[in-house]
């Protein structure tokens, strides 16, 4: 039997889902153009105009490794929160909604994102539907 909020917890997987998809793509489109830079610093060092260059594209690649793990790092609990929800996994909404807390800063669409979650899984009809009530 599916209650009231089934509905929203279906919609609240699938965009975070989305949103998650979407940063994990914008972040490797980055990371692309990232080393693409990297790659003509170091080259254009390597060509002969100093070691400031090799110092460059080192410092570029590790602002590319740095912004590779926090894009996995974001991107991965949001794409398990969502398929979570899903399948409606009883860890699902601890997730959903501690990813909410760090999408409630990225205005517009996390911020909504956020709120949509919270009221989904923290009002009581929806505990109930989602059957989290603690005792």
């Amino acid at each position: 039997m599916s209650g009231r909020f089934d509905t929203h917890f279906t919609i609240v997987g699938v965009l975070h889902l989305v949103l998650g998809l979407l940063s994990l793509v914008g972040g490797l489109g980055a990371l692309f153009f990232l080393g693409v830079l990297g790659a003509l610093i170091t080259g254009a060092a390597t060509a002969g105009t100093g070691a400031g260059g090799l110092l460059a594209g080192g410092v570029f690649g590790t602002v590319f490794l740095v912004f590779l793990v926090t894009i996995t790092v974001i991107s991965l609990p949001q794409l398990a929160a969502g398929w979570g929800l899903l399948k409606r996994r009883p860890w699902a909404p601890a997730v959903a909604l501690f990813v909410s807390l760090f999408h409630l800063f990225n205005f517009p669409f996390g911020s909504a994102l956020a709120v949509y979650t919270g009221w989904s899984l923290l009002t009581e009809e929806g505990q109930r539907d989602y059957k989290l009530i603690r005792g």
